[in-house]
């Protein structure tokens, strides 16, 4: 249909509140992944050094339990907005074993769409009246966009801020938290460790700072992202809000977001979930209920046995390790890039910004286009921009042909 006959915007969508935001919020992985999609159907190899899932197939143990729920009708028609009560125990029976936490189920959620959609809700529902957001940079979009589309519902009275870390350390710049963080308005912090994109690994000084900080917050509440935590490198110590004497020193409440996508390995499956204080926990099911009706429940039976494998997820962090330690070995050399170790999750960067100024890139989409187009197999990157590391690639560790794919990554970046 012509734009003359539908007449949908009086302008254009970018003209309107959320197009402001959104237009130029364009997640730029989909971009590059797209394009090796083409290059799939035209017979080419490809690999995905771009998207954030495992490599590694389901597990019988998790395949049967979805296959079971298929073949019993009363488990596909089951309904709970809040999440399976089975799945929710589960949950809890986990994070006491791994954190030493008990939680009431009651306080548990499993979202419909993985974390997003907990992110979006959560965030309406806590700057409905305004104030200021606190989110890391570099950075997972979904923060940006969540608060993003709460400031196109409520305008000026939202306050989107950041706190950096330093690219070269993995280390968060307190500074930069401290200034920017309002005492009288702010009402959400985001921490996320291991970090999107960098990896980075919060420490217990990092903690207690950020701690110490919000505690003099009005309204303030800490959303602690863990989506990582079972994909930590070296054997280190994960700390967490949830730490003993961490969650002792914290006088705010706080919100524990976490998903089966990455560490547990059902990755499209779309089970995220959260722990929430009691009085979010009435509104947070209102909206569940209104806008998704229900989390999918193939996935929560798959959650519930991928919940029970703890050797399965300590394998997997170990494999991205040795791959992390490939990488940083295998690019060391090069002089016009520089690899930033990663000390978990799936992704670690790489900064290309004199990369980029040396061979007249735009930016690093184009860059990670070139790569793609020039490189057999084709290469798939991330855009550092989508997280507010404009001039790097975020680089996956998931991918099947790892290690080829560094290989192709040196030898492209070691043209003169």
């Amino acid at each position: 249909m012509s734009d003359q006959l539908m007449n949908v915007f009086d302008n254009n969508w970018k003209q309107t509140e959320v197009g402001k935001r959104f237009a130029n919020l364009g997640f730029h992985m989909f971009t590059i992944d797209q394009q090796l999609s083409i290059y799939e159907d035209n017979n080419e190899q490809v690999i995905r050094m771009t998207l954030g899932k495992s490599d590694r197939p389901l597990t019988p143990k998790v395949k049967k339990a979805m296959k079971s729920a298929l073949d019993n009708m009363p488990d596909i028609l089951r309904v709970d907005s809040e999440g399976n009560i089975k799945l929710r125990e589960e949950i809890s029976a986990y994070y006491t074993r791994k954190f030493q936490r008990t939680y009431d189920v009651n306080n548990i959620i499993v979202g419909s769409q993985g974390t997003s959609s907990l992110y979006r809700d959560i965030f309406i529902m806590l700057m409905q009246d305004g104030g200021q957001v606190m989110l890391p940079r570099p950075g997972y979009i979904l923060y940006e966009a969540a608060a993003q589309l709460v400031q196109a519902l409520c305008g000026d009275k939202i306050k989107i801020d950041y706190y950096d870390i330093n690219t070269d350390t993995n280390r968060i710049n307190i500074s930069s938290f401290r200034d920017n963080f309002d005492v009288e308005k702010n009402r959400i912090v985001v921490v996320n460790s291991p970090g999107n994109p960098t990896g980075n690994l919060i420490t217990c000084e990092e903690y207690e700072a950020i701690i110490n900080t919000i505690n003099a917050g009005k309204r303030s509440v800490i959303i602690s992202d863990q989506v990582y935590s079972n994909v930590v490198f070296q054997g280190k110590h994960y700390p967490s809000i949830l730490d003993k004497e961490l969650n002792l020193l914290l006088k705010r409440p706080y919100i524990i977001t976490d998903s089966m996508s990455k560490g547990f390995e059902m990755y499209t499956f779309r089970v995220g979930f959260a722990m929430i204080p009691d009085d979010l926990i009435e509104p947070l099911i209102s909206f569940q209920r209104n806008f998704s009706l229900t989390p999918i429940t193939i996935s929560q039976f798959g959650a519930i046995a991928a919940l029970q494998q703890d050797n399965r997820v300590k394998s997997l962090a170990k494999s991205y390790e040795q791959r992390n330690v490939y990488a940083c070995e295998k690019l060391a050399g090069l002089t016009d890039v520089k690899i930033l170790p990663s000390e978990g999750g799936f992704y670690f960067v790489i900064d290309c910004n004199e990369f980029i100024r040396k061979h007249n890139f735009k930016n690093d989409l184009e860059l990670a286009l070139h790569i793609a187009e020039s490189t057999n197999p084709h290469v798939g990157t991330t855009p550092g921009s989508d997280f507010g590391a404009p001039g790097c690639l975020r680089i996956s560790l998931s991918p099947q042909k790892f290690t080829t794919g560094i290989d192709l990554l040196e030898k492209y970046f070691a043209q003169s």
